[in-house]
């Protein structure tokens, strides 16, 4: 597996996951972001799965030393906590069918949400893993490409489990699982960091539906996984570099108001 591009170079640009996986689903948006710098705060969903992470971080960062979780109130508690402190201090992005609703009743929705779910990782999720790393962040560097790979892993456990937490009102079908590049990335990190491959990968998916559930699905990764996974990064880098930033198809799901905030002031956008 080889990735193209020059030589390694001292403070070079790296590429995420969420980077690689922008770009790929519209350019534009990407070089919005990342070329003019043109930011726009996270959105609601966004802010909700961030708070309960930052519950699931401090649940496993203390769990590391006296290997018990903490109480699932107390986890919900740091959520709100989160919750309030970055509404408070930071701008949230809200489409404009939630501006209809009005942010302080979509805001105190999404807080209910994320304490609920956190209630619910503290009860079901934790207690099923015994953490190594938490939040681990590893930069693989290539010397042969234009930018290295940086990426954040939610959780490893002492017995080489990866696993990824997710916030969601539906379930992910298993076979978009085992399908998903961002499982990829983060098997690959492991085996650049450790040299050996991760026993499994497992996805929590913390789903809001009308009784809050747990869906839990356990995958892998293959030398062909990564090969697929090489070729998209190389196609990502070669657009960069030539300055090639196409937009979302019509039609597509992420390419509306609803999903982006750029898509007011897009210009590949009829506003009719």
């Amino acid at each position: 597996m080889e990735l193209d591009g020059p030589p390694s170079m001292k403070g070079k640009p790296y590429l995420s996951h969420s980077q690689i996986s922008l770009y790929t689903k519209c350019g534009e948006a990407y070089r919005r972001r990342y070329v003019e710098k043109d930011i726009i705060p996270p959105g609601v969903a966004a802010l909700r799965g961030t708070s309960v992470h930052k519950g699931a971080e401090a649940n496993y960062d203390q769990k590391i030393h006296t290997r018990r979780d903490m109480k699932p109130d107390m986890l919900a508690e740091i959520t709100a906590s989160v919750f309030e402190k970055t509404v408070k201090y930071e701008d949230v992005w809200l489409n404009p069918e939630e501006q209809s609703v009005g942010k302080s009743k979509v805001l105190g929705e999404a807080k209910d949400m994320a304490t609920r779910l956190t209630m619910l990782f503290g009860k079901q999720v934790a207690p099923k893993y015994m953490p190594k790393h938490v939040e681990l962040e590893h930069r693989i560097e290539l010397p042969r490409s234009s930018h290295d790979l940086l990426g954040r892993i939610d959780l490893i456990t002492e017995d080489d489990v990866i696993q990824d937490l997710k916030t969601r009102t539906k379930k992910t079908s298993p076979e978009q699982i085992h399908n998903d590049t961002q499982l990829t990335f983060y098997a690959l990190a492991f085996h650049n960091k450790f040299g050996r491959a991760p026993k499994a990968l497992v996805i929590d998916e913390l789903v809001d539906a009308k009784e809050p559930t747990v869906n839990s699905v356990m995958t892998d990764r293959h030398q062909e996984d990564f090969e697929v996974l090489t070729n998209r990064i190389n196609s990502v880098v070669k657009g960069i570099k030539a300055g090639v930033f196409t937009p979302a198809s019509s039609g597509g799901w992420w390419c509306s108001a609803k999903w982006c905030g750029f898509h007011a002031t897009c210009s590949h956008v009829s506003h009719r």
